[in-house]
């Protein structure tokens, strides 16, 4: 997808439907280092799970770790999410609040860390990786909703990790019109 119309990199929300398909909603939160605050406002249409990353990071064999194994990038995609705070609210509501992400406690019920997979990165993508194939590892904090009921809400997600270099901030307000008149982008 061009930088130009990723909803990661957009401000507004004016590109949160595109290329979205399925049953699945995905409200991407932005990704940079610093102190990051934003408001989105995103038509989803009726019925759509919306998941969210929360934090989240991964490393791979030809940009991030000298010695080349699994677990070094296993390590490396980890590290950054051991030290961070999450709190996640619907409507107000606080739905999640994990405090420092490293301890055991919340690791079964929203830390996920994938396989090892291969990943294709196109020119100019926006991680700014080398265009190619790299052996990957992801790590990462998520949360499912069930579907919102039909009408107006609010997801505020704010997120913080402490560690440096991985030092950053975000909080994000999403506000979402559910159904009625909600079309999807391509």
């Amino acid at each position: 997808m061009p930088n130009q119309t990723s909803p990661r990199l957009d401000a507004t929300g004016n590109n949160c439907g595109v290329n979205q398909n399925g049953p699945v909603w995905f409200l991407d939160p932005p990704v940079g280092q610093g102190k990051i605050v934003g408001t989105n406002t995103c038509n989803i249409p009726e019925g759509k799970t919306i998941f969210i990353p929360l934090i989240v990071a991964e490393c791979g064999y030809n940009v991030d770790v000298d010695v080349k194994t699994v677990q070094k990038i296993t390590e490396c995609a980890q590290v950054g999410n051991n030290g961070g705070n999450i709190h996640l609210y619907v409507d107000g509501k606080e739905l999640l609040f994990v405090k420092n992400t490293g301890t055991k406690d919340y690791e079964s019920s929203t830390r996920m860390l994938s396989d090892v997979f291969k990943a294709y990165s196109v020119k100019n993508n926006i991680l700014g990786d080398p265009e190619g194939f790299d052996t990957k590892i992801a790590d990462g904090y998520f949360a499912m909703l069930e579907p919102l009921p039909v009408g107006n809400h609010t997801i505020k997600l704010d997120v913080q990790v402490i560690p440096i270099p991985y030092d950053f901030h975000t909080t994000m307000t999403y506000n979402l019109k559910i159904g009625g008149n909600s079309t999807i982008q391509s």
